[in-house]
């Protein structure tokens, strides 16, 4: 993947290195491949992917209506405010306050889902002790969550990082996704990173006037443990996932993903 995503030399001067890198790939079928790389300072997977889309819409002599064209606002709606975040202040507005419930409920959907049996099934893979300390780290957005919301044309970085409870290996592998965390000693690095680009963005919409994408997603995985979810190429509701785990660990992932789905 390496050779159709634009290199960025780290060794130039922070100051020197460019925000945005495109580069057109032509193979021999005559398909064609278009490598985008963004600094995520500057935008979020959402924004990415909108920007390619309007791209590529101009490319098809495509005028932009108002709600397609990037929306650049002062990035200040997005600051911590009086030392709390604005997804803080969403949270604590919308907490339960049903007397039946003693505790929040844990409500449950799609990503986290799929997020929890991915954990589980390279636990298994990695055949960790089970008293290993894991967490899943990822980004929440806070476009929606801001009041009022941001909107969707927004051009930027609305996203946080977040992380699961330390919880143990044993723990995830067998039983129900939603136990326990607890405090353990470290021994090793067992940890994933999941992000969901499952959702607000066109990733299969960038049609530059050669048709709909055979395929799209991440240009590398960075790290042990990097997974993406995201929509398949049918364009149905099926779901695609990309990870990088040791080589070792790759054919027991498969092995359990399919086995236990």
């Amino acid at each position: 993947m390496g050779k159709v995503i634009p290199a960025v030399d780290y060794t130039e001067p922070m100051a020197n290195l460019p925000l945005v890198m495109v580069q057109v790939t032509r193979f021999a079928c005559g398909g064609v491949c278009v490598g985008v790389a963004n600094s995520n300072v500057v935008a979020d997977g959402i924004s990415g992917t909108l920007f390619v889309d309007a791209w590529a819409k101009l490319a098809r002599g495509r005028t932009l209506g108002e709600d397609e064209k990037p929306l650049f606002l002062d990035k200040m709606v997005i600051r911590r405010s009086e030392g709390t975040t604005a997804d803080e202040k969403f949270f604590s507005a919308s907490r339960f306050e049903h007397r039946e419930f003693k505790t929040l409920p844990v409500i449950i959907g799609r990503y986290e889902s799929v997020a929890a049996y991915i954990w589980r099934c390279a636990c298994k893979a990695r055949n960790a002790d089970h008293n290993q300390p894991t967490v899943v780290r990822t980004v929440a957005g806070t476009r929606n969550r801001l009041k009022p919301p941001l909107p969707p044309n927004y051009f930027g970085n609305a996203t946080h990082p977040t992380v699961t409870p330390k919880c143990l290996s044993g723990d995830i592998a067998s039983k129900p996704l939603r136990c326990g965390c607890v405090e353990a000693p470290f021994l090793g690095n067992p940890n994933l990173s999941i992000w969901s680009w499952m959702t607000d963005m066109p990733i299969y919409g960038a049609d530059f006037g050669w048709g709909r994408p055979i395929y799209m997603g991440p240009g590398e995985l960075k790290g042990d443990g990097r997974t993406y979810i995201m929509p398949a190429p049918s364009g149905d509701v099926t779901l695609s996932v990309a990870i990088r785990l040791q080589k070792p660990h790759v054919q027991p992932f498969v092995k359990f993903f399919y086995q236990d789905i």
